[in-house]
């Protein structure tokens, strides 16, 4: 989270979104930069922020407001990695208490907290309303950020890459049953970012193409002699 009354802005870091990255930007042009405490954590999410400026006088439409988001299935995969890697993250525990991400994604911990950290509950009010100006897309950062930064006069040469993690493409990681699991709770984020699956693991590919040419096979014997299997 970062703050600027003079910048006029607000960039809420939703977590294992790029968050780091657009922090480290803004760090020399905010007056207020999150913390642990109450009510700056680092990733407060919008409703809060908005109560917060309602009780300390300042004009919440007077700021440009903005966040990220990113695709969950590469999310998900990120935080397992950054879990792994990092005592101090909330993901560090479930992540080194389970043998592999299949049972990451089921730890009751990554459960809640996939529930709580849904694009709906990070960026929009209980109505239903969007609290922020721009929800940009990690995926298209490099284009959409500038843009944004450009409104509010601050100059930006390159984005550096924070807190990123080295690992296969996140199609990797993934059988039906946990790709599903993850469509379910991330389902608002899917729809409002127009996600999809990309699929880049050759041996999933392997599998379906061998799938249908057992699937045209049977169908034949079907046909030839009117069994079915």
């Amino acid at each position: 989270m970062r703050i600027s009354h003079k910048y006029k802005f607000i960039f809420l870091s939703n977590p294992q979104s790029g968050s780091t990255s657009i922090r480290t930007i803004l760090n020399r042009y905010s007056d207020i930069k999150s913390s642990t405490e109450f009510p700056y954590q680092h990733h407060t999410n919008a409703r809060r922020l908005k109560a917060h400026f309602q009780e300390m006088g300042w004009d919440w439409d007077e700021y440009l407001k903005f966040t990220t988001i990113r695709n969950p299935w590469d999310r998900m995969v990120g935080r397992y990695h950054y879990g792994l890697k990092n005592p101090n993250s909330v993901w560090h525990i479930p992540a080194k208490s389970v043998s592999n991400f299949r049972e990451f994604i089921r730890h009751p911990k990554i459960v809640k907290a996939s529930q709580d950290s849904t694009i709906n509950k990070f960026a929009f009010g209980e109505d239903g309303k969007c609290l922020v100006n721009y929800i940009l897309k990690l995926e298209e950062i490099d284009t959409e950020l500038p843009q944004v930064l450009k409104k509010l006069g601050i100059p930006i040469k390159e984005i550096p890459q924070k807190n990123s993690s080295l690992h296969k493409h996140y199609s990797y990681y993934y059988d039906s049953e946990t790709k599903d699991k993850v469509g379910e709770m991330f389902e608002v984020d899917i729809e409002y970012g127009q996600y999809n699956f990309e699929n880049k693991n050759p041996v999933v590919e392997q599998l379906k193409e061998i799938r249908k040419l057992l699937t045209r096979g049977l169908n034949k014997i079907t046909m030839l002699t009117g069994q079915r299997f």
